[in-house]
């Protein structure tokens, strides 16, 4: 009896060692999830305000601040250091394209 509480007890360990290497490698990927959707939202504010062409209305405005607002709040959460600072850089340039230059010193 004792020999197949410890089998279960193993059997257990090694299930639960295999469960927590699968949530951990799907969290590696939401990094690269992450950085592919800042791309998109800083290609997006930049294809709004091109579309806007003469001069953006106060919706057009309100998204592209949208859109980098959240790169904002998106960019720290991702554990990379170096693809962090690209991000970052990125938002910079766009927001500098965009005129958007309230939040400017904070990004960079």
């Amino acid at each position: 009896m004792f020999v197949f509480m410890i089998a279960d007890l193993i059997a257990f360990c090694i299930t639960w060692k295999m469960h927590t290497t699968s949530i951990m490698r799907s969290y590696n990927m939401l990094d690269f999830v992450q950085e592919t959707v800042v791309h998109i939202s800083n290609r997006l504010a930049i294809t709004a305000l091109q579309f806007a062409k003469v001069s953006p209305s106060k919706q057009t405005k309100d998204f592209v601040k949208a859109c980098l607002t959240f790169n904002g709040i998106t960019i720290p959460s991702i554990t990379s250091i170096i693809q962090r600072m690209h991000l970052f850089l990125e938002t910079a340039e766009v927001r500098v394209h965009c005129n958007t230059k309230t939040k400017l010193h904070g990004v960079v």
